[in-house]
This record gives C-alpha cells, structure tokens and sequence, in this order.
C-alpha cells in the first residue's frame, strides 16, 4: 500500500465518480494515457504502474468522458503550481526552497496550501478547492495566474527555481507520490499534507482584492450605450483583470455552444465536422499552447462525433489549426499586457451560423453564436418580462387584479356600486365591470 499515493487522490478527487487521467511516461514523452472511474481503480492502477520504475503522472481535474481537454472536463479539483530547478548540475536544496515559501508567500501572498510533492527536481504545490465545476474556469483562471505571478518571485529567495508557466492548463497532468523522475533518478514523495480546502471567492477576498470586482455584470444585457464627450475621463473603465474575465467568459460560451450543437445534432455532423473542429480550437487554445495542447483538445472534442477523425486526421488538422493561429495578426511574440495572451480573432457569428448552416432552432439553445433575429426576440422577451412583477403581471393588469379585491371586500361589507366607485376614485361602470370580471 502506498499511503502518500492514496491521500494524494483523495485529495484531490474525494468522491469523484469521473474520469481520472493516469499517464506514464515512454522515454522523453509522456507515451501512455489511461483513464479510469474513481478514486479506488485510480489508485489500484497507478499502484500497478509505479513497479515499472517510470514516471508518472494524474490528472489534476476530472473528466465525463475518458478523454482529457477542455470539451470533458467534469470537476476543476485544485489550483496548483510547479517550482522546478532546471539548471543541469545543481541540486535543489528543499528545505530552504520550503522555509522561503513558508516565511515569504503561504498565508501571505499564496494560501496556505493543501499538499506539497516534492517531484525529484522541485515542488508542486496544490490547493484544493471546492464547489468548481466547469463553469468556474474563466474565474479559475483568473486565480491560477495570481498565484503563478506572485510565485514567480521566488527567484530571488532561491535563484535556480522557476515557476512552470505550463500549469495555466486545467486539463494538466502532475507526477504523483511513488512516481520516479527518470531525470535525475529520484522518488517523488508528499511532504506536507494539511486539510486546507478553499472556494475560489476566498481565496480572491483573502488574497487577491484586484479580483473582487462585480463579475454578474458581465452576464447581464448589455444596457445602450450613451455618448459621451471625448474630452470626459471616463471612471468605470475595465480593469486588466476585468477585461480578461470577460474576454474568457465570451471564449467560454463559445466553447460550449460548440459542444452544445455537436449534442443537438446527435454527433452527426457530415460535412461540418472540419469547420466545427477548427472554429473550436481556435476558441480554446491561447498564445502559450503548445502543438500537443492543439492535439489533445481536438481529441477531445473528437470524441464527440458519431464519426470521429482518426488519429493521422487529428494530428494533420492540429498542425493546421496550430499554425493559423500562430500566423494571425494578433498574436505578438511577446504581449505587453496580460489581456493580450488571451486576445485572437473571434469569428463573426453570420460567418459561424453560415458556414455551420445552424437553424433558428439551435440557436435558441446556444448562449452567444446567435444571429440578429435570435438577438432581438431574446431582448423583447427580456423586456416584456422586466414589465411583469412576481405575479406574472405588468403595472397595469396588477392595478386592476388590485382593484378587483377591493370593490369585492367593499361589496362584502354592504356598500353598493356608487359608493364602491366614489371610494376608490372611479366611475360606477366600471366598478361593475370590475365586480363581474372577478365573478
């Protein structure tokens, strides 16, 4: 039994009934994926896989499906990082790499973390949190770079440690306890354990204030904008951090709404298979994805299809897809602000619906890939139902049901039809109108 292994999932996946992703590395590449339900076959896997001395890894979130992108992504587990000494010939000294990040970051600049591995070169450091589903990714992200950033600072306490900027990936695999490091020929081991668990709205309000913003407004109509003189300073401008949530919440609706026409159509989408590929890796990927990212999301999403690609097909449009976007103008070498690693071209909706040939139909069950008709009927309904109180009735029809109760407690009480109208300030037609509707 290896009890460090066993903890080790527990927290991160307590009672997932999901897809945990198991690989394994095959010379320099991680070779081998497998996925398994649970925590218990997880853990009887991995235990298996450890005798081969190789290195090992499991995924940090949890899958529906046994692939692992963003397209089947069931649960975010924890936010994590990884401090790595990549300096050939130098040998981490992990105490002093724990005694820094225990005196200058956990509990001040970072939470204290649930579990820290040591992996052989360096450390990941995991904080688990709770009540994450995928939904949750946009403000997931926005988190995990806050600790990334502050982390990064760590170089100047211990100089040969990095932070790997790699662990921006939701759908990341990490070296679990028992795992060899073929690289340097050592064992990763748990060495630290706590109990700590976390919401992602504590961690912003105790750690990151800069995040605390109003992020319902971003899901709310849009209200019509007012022109304003070019010379007015503007006070409610959007935050860096603002403008990446939004941007990442827009890429996500889009995403889904990918998924969510793949479902309608009973993954039978012949002849619009390579579109819908394309249109959602180039929503999913951002300027730090790598070729393999590319690949992996694709596979993903492939799973979805009543005819899915073969293998040779994925790799072919990944490689496709990867160097248009590399190509595009938005992308920069080297973005000066952190919005811009997100920035990319978003396709116009008539181009997506056109090219997609998406009915009325379906787009009345999609969030943002609507036309202008869709558009409009959404807004009129939203205003014929900001008219109508808790009762299901506008301002009028509600005075009238008032005044129905009214002149039938007057009537109750004895008074006749004239005095009922002189009481309520109304004409005694009316009030017999009104006495015979409530009949």
């Amino acid at each position: 039994m290896n009890a460090a292994l066993k903890k080790h999932l527990e927290l991160l996946h307590g009672d997932t009934t999901s897809f945990i992703t198991v690989g394994q590395k095959d010379g320099d590449i991680i070779g081998y994926h497998y996925h398994f339900k649970g925590v218990e076959n997880t853990y009887n896997a991995v235990l298996s896989l450890l005798e081969n001395k190789k290195d090992t890894y499991i995924s940090n979130a949890s899958f529906y499906a046994p692939k692992r992108g963003i397209a089947t992504l069931y649960r975010i587990n924890s936010l994590f990082a990884d401090l790595d000494c990549h300096k050939d010939g130098e040998v981490l000294n992990v105490d002093a790499l724990m005694y820094y990040l225990d005196h200058e970051f956990f509990g001040i600049k970072v939470p204290h973390p649930t579990e820290v591995v040591f992996t052989g070169r360096g450390v990941q450091i995991f904080w688990v949190i709770e009540h994450a589903p995928r939904q949750a990714l946009p403000l997931w992200t926005l988190v995990q770079n806050k600790i990334l950033e502050e982390l990064e600072e760590i170089t100047e306490f211990v100089p040969n440690v990095e932070v790997d900027w790699a662990c921006k990936d939701i759908t990341r695999i990490s070296r679990v306890p028992g795992s060899w490091h073929s690289g340097v020929n050592r064992q990763a081991d748990s060495i630290r354990v706590n109990e700590n668990r976390y919401r992602l709205d504590d961690i912003i309000s105790g750690y990151f204030p800069s995040l605390d913003f109003d992020r319902d407004k971003y899901t709310k109509a849009k209200k019509k904008a007012v022109r304003e003189p070019k010379n007015r300073v503007k006070t409610n401008a959007m935050t860096e951090e603002e403008r990446i949530l939004k941007k990442l919440m827009l890429l996500q609706a889009r995403a889904e709404d990918f998924e969510t026409l793949i479902k309608l159509r009973g993954g039978d989408c012949e002849g619009y298979r390579d579109h819908l590929l394309f249109y959602y890796i180039w929503t999913v990927i951002d300027k730090r994805s790598t070729l393999n990212d590319v690949e992996r999301e694709l596979d993903a999403l492939n799973c979805l299809f009543k005819t899915p690609m073969s293998q040779t097909e994925i790799k072919r449009k990944a490689r496709h897809v990867y160097n248009k976007f590399n190509a595009q103008s938005l992308k920069k070498a080297a973005p000066k602000q952190k919005y811009e690693w997100y920035d990319r071209y978003v396709f116009k909706n008539e181009t997506v619906i056109k090219k997609l040939n998406i009915t009325l139909d379906e787009q009345r069950q999609l969030q943002t890939i609507i036309s202008k008709e869709i558009k409009n009927e959404r807004d009129n309904n939203r205003k014929k139902k900001a008219r109508r109180n808790e009762n299901g009735l506008t301002k009028r029809e509600q005075g009238k049901a008032d005044n129905i109760a009214k002149a039938q407690e007057l009537k109750r009480l004895g008074y006749n039809n004239t005095q009922i109208a002189k009481m309520l300030g109304v004409s005694r037609v009316y009030i017999s109108k009104l006495l015979n509707q409530g009949v």
